[in-house]
C-alpha cells in the first residue's frame, strides 16, 4: 500500500508485560498506576518514558529503506497509546501528523 508500518509494544503490554495480574484481564490498567507512580519516585515519569520510546521507534523507523522522513505520522486508538501518540507528535518534530 506504499507505506512502512512500526508497531512497538508499550513498557507492560504485550511482548514486554512484567506485571503479574492475571491472564482473566488482559487490558489490566492497574500496571500503568503502578509504574507511573515507581516512575515518579525516581524522578522520571511514565508517559516521558512511553513517549521516548516511541521517539525510538520513529529512529528505527526511519532506517528502513523507502521510508519518506517527511511523511512520519503516529496513529492510535485512545484506549491506552492515544495519549501517548498524541505527546510523541507533539515533542518529536520528526511526526508530521498524529492521529489518535
Amino acid at each position: 500500500a506504499g507505506c512502512v508500518v512500526i508497531v512497538p509494544d508499550h513498557v507492560g503490554h504485550g511482548e514486554r508485560k512484567q506485571h503479574p495480574f492475571p491472564e482473566a484481564h488482559p487490558h489490566d490498567y492497574h500496571f500503568r498506576f503502578d509504574a507511573a507512580i515507581q516512575f515518579y519516585l525516581t524522578g522520571d515519569s511514565l508517559m516521558g518514558w512511553m513517549v521516548w520510546d516511541q521517539m525510538r521507534a520513529v529512529d528505527v523507523l526511519l532506517k528502513q529503506p523507502g521510508v519518506d522522513p517527511k511523511r512520519v505520522v503516529a496513529v492510535s486508538e485512545p484506549a491506552g497509546g492515544g495519549d501517548v501518540a498524541a505527546v510523541t507528535a507533539a515533542v518529536d518534530p520528526r511526526i508530521t501528523a498524529g492521529v489518535v
